[in-house]
């Protein structure tokens, strides 16, 4: 057994070499701080969002590709499960929109206008192809597609709580526009875009990110299922 005078000379040095707990946690908050500063460099360095200090700046629907290839990229993706939130999202603020509107037939109207506004070559794809365009939106047949339209949009977005009444309809839908119409997705973008134009413009300070990134959502729904519907039809007529 040592004795105080047995044990090494620099013990006591040692033992105050070791660092004190304090020191070690002054300097585990240092190097947390210097961390963050870090991090907060990289994502204003990339222009990540949602790193950016401030309000949000609201987002604006272009008419040209923009809007398109967003759309585009939302419909290669299975959405998200849809929320309650999001749904009622959708379903008020197109309640809001259409009691600024006449009729349904309006509304078809003007989604179809800017549609092929941008877009003229794709009036190909209807039974009307042969109107002309300056008097186009005055024929019967083109104001009762467009009635649909806007009946169609307003019965999914209705019945966006119900996926498998839903689903069937808009399956059925998408069958039956890849037999008269030869619809394709670049064709679902556009309409979409069209569409979302639309509501930006009627909702104005109402249309925030929230309402945008539902609507988004909910037409690549609509262009999912769509397409599904139309890949069926397509894969029982190779089986006959």
């Amino acid at each position: 057994m040592w004795r105080k005078a047995d044990q090494p000379a620099d013990g006591g040095r040692q033992r105050a070499a070791a660092p004190k707990l304090s020191e070690l946690f002054r300097r585990f908050k240092k190097f947390g701080r210097r961390k963050a500063r870090g991090l907060a460099s990289a994502s204003r360095t990339s222009g990540c969002r949602g790193t950016r200090p401030g309000r949000p700046r609201r987002h604006h629907m272009t008419s040209g590709g923009d809007a398109m290839r967003r759309l585009r990229c939302l419909a290669a993706f299975r959405p998200r499960r849809w929320s309650t939130r999001r749904v009622k999202v959708v379903q008020r603020s197109w309640e809001s929109f259409k009691s600024t509107q006449a009729e349904s037939t309006t509304v078809g109207l003007e989604v179809f206008k800017r549609f092929l506004r941008h877009h003229p070559a794709f009036l190909q794809l209807f039974p009307f192809r042969d109107q002309p365009l300056e008097t186009l939106f005055l024929n019967a047949k083109v104001r009762l597609h467009c009635k649909l339209f806007a009946d169609t949009v307003s019965q999914t977005v209705g019945s966006l709580g119900d996926s498998v009444a839903v689903k069937a309809s808009l399956r059925e839908l998408g069958a039956r526009h890849s037999d008269l119409y030869k619809v394709r997705s670049g064709h679902y973008a556009a309409m979409g875009s069209a569409l979302l134009e639309l509501l930006e413009h009627n909702l104005g300070e109402s249309w925030d990110e929230e309402t945008k990134t539902a609507w988004e959502e909910t037409w690549a729904y609509i262009t999912e299922q769509m397409q599904k519907g139309a890949g069926s039809r397509d894969g029982s007529h190779r089986g006959k």
